[in-house]
């Protein structure tokens, strides 16, 4: 962990381990993911979440959301690099929101909230950026996040086709859900063979 994450402090990645070992723990009972060798879970899961706080980081205090969270990411991990952030995890799924509050507890998270429903039940405009890592496409990844975030707010994707016809598409998708592309931030991750994008789109 400390080859990929050299930029934290060893408190901080000292709770990334403790993260890591929870996941493993808790992976089949709650459905969090496939299995995962080591050095893929922090590529995949953790250096992967921790971009956007590297390529389009939020400003100190605010408030984020993090759309599906799944397994805790990228919010879990969020919370441990920035404790500035108020984190909100909206997370349907009753195991796994389950496994979020636990996580959040057993790693010492005051600044993190786990809210066991959809973001379509979440209030609106309550958040300055909210993200989404994994959803089933941009469309809906838009729908489901930009309703969240306040006018002028941030809704940052995590993005793996970085085509010309995909930013094509975000561009329309984002035009048509009441927002614009601002900033694209391309980069790569060790054992990937396709740069990855991180996208911002800010509601009008």
């Amino acid at each position: 962990m400390d080859k990929y994450l050299a930029e934290l402090d060893a408190g901080r990645r000292d709770k990334l381990r403790k993260l890591a070992a929870l996941h493993e723990k808790y992976r089949e009972r709650a459905r969090l993911s496939a299995a995962l060798e080591p050095e893929a879970y922090v590529i995949h899961l953790v250096a992967d979440s921790l971009k956007l706080v590297e390529l389009a980081p939020p400003r100190e205090g605010d408030a984020l959301a993090d759309v599906g969270s799944g397994g805790g990411y990228p919010g879990l991990p969020l919370a441990v690099a920035r404790p500035d952030l108020r984190i909100t995890l909206l997370e349907p799924a009753p195991r796994k929101a389950e496994y979020l509050r636990l996580a959040a507890e057993e790693l010492g998270l005051a600044n993190v909230t786990v809210e066991g429903k959809p973001a379509q039940e979440a209030a609106p405009g309550a958040f300055d950026v909210a993200c989404s890592k994994a959803l089933a496409g941009t469309e809906v990844a838009l729908r489901l996040t930009l309703p969240l975030v306040r006018r002028g707010g941030r809704a940052v994707l995590y993005l793996g086709d970085i085509s010309e016809g995909a930013l094509a598409a975000l561009t329309a998708q984002a035009e048509a859900a009441g927002g614009r592309v601002g900033e694209t931030h391309y980069y790569e991750l060790p054992t990937l063979d396709r740069p990855r994008l991180l996208a911002d789109v800010i509601k009008a």
